[in-house]
């Protein structure tokens, strides 16, 4: 995916899950993972990046001061995601694990969700509550929106069939206040078996067009036995769409389409427009692509 790029990060660093909001004064915001480039991917987390523009295809976003710095009981700080209730903007992400120094004890299974909220998406404070929940290997990228179909707040994150690994899944629970979550369900459950640490349906996205949900999930495709670290991995720039009547359930033969788009968000401007996203490591900043769709809803689409 080329598209146009947004946001440069310092040399040798990259952009990973991020998220947008616009804000009430009319000005973007973008959060997200920034590290640094080696092959060693244990010092990415430290920060969450922050960027702002006073439009969304803005041709470069501006850096701000780091929207969190990892706390004593974070491990990482990863994939943002923010909504709007109430005048309160409650930011999602992921927190680590218990103790980032144990890589194989039981502790490294629970990954723990997160919540930070603001009241002008500038100044960030941790909910005292953290955190809101804690489940098992990989169970991270949280996204979330409001369901009128079941009047509350529906969260979409990855995980795995089981605590310690198994088949990859999107899972979601329920919510009617963003602070007291359900216990887990899932939407979907990927047909192939990978290895716990590399995830097929990270990064999950559900919008809502007429009677359909859209599910965008990746890095797809993966090969089952291909040993290749992740992001060097030809399905690492891979994002597969899924479409179903049902807000929760999606299975394989939803497939619907493909994009070359990593940590990809699907964001909707001011005019109506759509776009989509791309970064990741080695993937060079944080870019945005215009984004049609077939349903017509917004007039003659060619994409989607």
């Amino acid at each position: 995916m080329s598209g146009r790029q947004i946001f440069d990060p310092d040399l040798g660093n990259h952009v990973n899950d991020h998220c947008f909001v616009g804000g009430r004064d009319g000005v973007w915001h973008m959060y997200g993972i920034e590290g640094a480039d080696p092959e060693s991917l244990r010092d990415i987390g430290v920060h969450l990046l922050h960027a702002t523009a006073v439009s969304l295809t803005q041709p470069m976003w501006q850096r701000q001061e780091h929207a969190l710095v990892r706390d004593p009981n974070e491990s990482v700080l990863w994939a943002p995601h923010v909504v709007e209730s109430g005048g309160v903007y409650y930011m999602f992400y992921c927190g680590g694990h218990p103790d980032p120094s144990n890589e194989t004890g039981q502790d490294r299974l629970h990954y723990r969700i997160n919540l930070a909220t603001s009241t002008d998406l500038w100044s960030w404070t941790r909910h005292p509550g953290n955190p809101l929940f804690e489940d098992g290997f990989l169970a991270r990228d949280p996204m979330v929106m409001w369901n009128p179909a079941v009047a509350c707040w529906v969260m979409y994150y990855c995980a795995t069939v089981r605590l310690d690994g198994g088949r990859h899944i999107v899972a979601y629970r329920l919510s009617y206040d963003l602070l007291s979550w359900s216990d887990r369900f899932v939407a979907y459950t990927d047909p192939e078996e990978f290895p716990a640490q590399l995830a097929a349906t990270e990064s999950p996205f559900v919008v809502k067009r007429g009677d359909y949900y859209y599910l965008f999930i990746g890095p797809r495709p993966y090969t089952p036995g291909d040993s290749t670290p992740d992001w060097r991995r030809p399905g690492y720039d891979g994002t597969d769409i899924f479409r179903s009547r049902h807000w929760n359930r999606w299975t394989p033969l939803d497939y619907v389409g493909h994009v070359q788009a990593h940590a990809a968000e699907v964001v909707r401007d001011v005019t109506g427009e759509w776009y989509i996203s791309h970064a990741g490591i080695k993937r060079g900043g944080l870019y945005l692509l215009p984004l049609t769709w077939r349903d017509r809803l917004d007039g003659e689409g060619s994409s989607l």
